[in-house]
């Protein structure tokens, strides 16, 4: 198995998948987290999107050539991702069991949804979030926005685990 760290794709031809782990989740609502094995380098964090077709997309199109640059591998990674990712067009119908089984060893796709969902959440990865922005996130690191789902929002944009 080829290791490849870089998208297949040049930054400079697919804008809408070059930094979607800079971006603001006020902006580009709808994201994912995906924690690489450490095989992988171990780097986790938020990718955010416009919107859930975008989600969808980037872990069937893009996510694959991310860890495979020998073509029947990628063609391999891309069947088994796209078998699981068959029935989802938004990202509740994404089922993580499938999908991470197609990703084992690669990495793992710890949460998807919106930034609403993970606000209010009540998932074991939501509340860690929650937890870890209540807690780590103190008083003089907030206010600078309108309110405390902005210093929120803004948290996360940088967030790795």
């Amino acid at each position: 198995m080829d290791i490849n760290h870089t998208s297949a794709v040049p930054a400079e031809t697919s804008p809408g998948h070059a930094s979607q782990h800079e971006r603001s989740p006020l902006e580009f609502p709808c994201g994912v987290f995906i924690a690489d094995t450490p095989g992988f380098g171990g780097a986790q964090g938020f990718h955010w999107f416009e919107d859930d077709l975008a989600v969808v997309e980037f872990l069937r199109n893009d996510q694959p050539s991310l860890y495979e640059d020998d073509a029947s591998e990628l063609r391999a990674l891309t069947t088994a991702i796209g078998e699981a990712l068959v029935n989802a067009l938004n990202v509740k119908a994404i089922n993580l069991v499938a999908l991470n089984a197609a990703l084992d060893g690669l990495c793992d796709v710890r949460w998807v949804g919106s930034l609403d969902d993970l606000y209010i959440g009540k998932g074991a990865f939501e509340r860690e979030i929650q937890m870890d922005f209540h807690e780590n996130v103190f008083g003089d690191e907030r206010g600078f926005t309108k309110s405390d789902y902005e210093d929120f929002a803004w948290h996360l944009e940088n967030y790795t685990a």
